[in-house]
């Protein structure tokens, strides 16, 4: 079995995370489970900045998705 780079993928939608200025909403779900895994010392990766359109998207999330042992998904 290959090693993975990170525990987890967390994937989520941007609105639940940061305001239309790019300011992250305070006490949102995502911080939250963020936070839980930082206390927990579980690596995560998460697209915080932003992945700019195009096949570049697809092909920088699917590698991030190979390289993580949990793909997690927030509805």
């Amino acid at each position: 079995m290959d090693k993975k780079e990170y525990d987890v993928f967390i994937s989520y939608s941007r609105k639940d995370y940061a305001d239309e200025k790019k300011s992250i909403i305070p006490g949102n779900v995502v911080s939250q489970i963020k936070q839980a895994l930082d206390e927990n010392n579980i690596s995560y990766w998460m697209d915080e900045k932003g992945i700019y359109s195009g096949d570049e998207f697809a092909k920088i999330i699917a590698g991030h998705i190979r390289r993580s042992k949990i793909f997690l998904y927030k509805a």
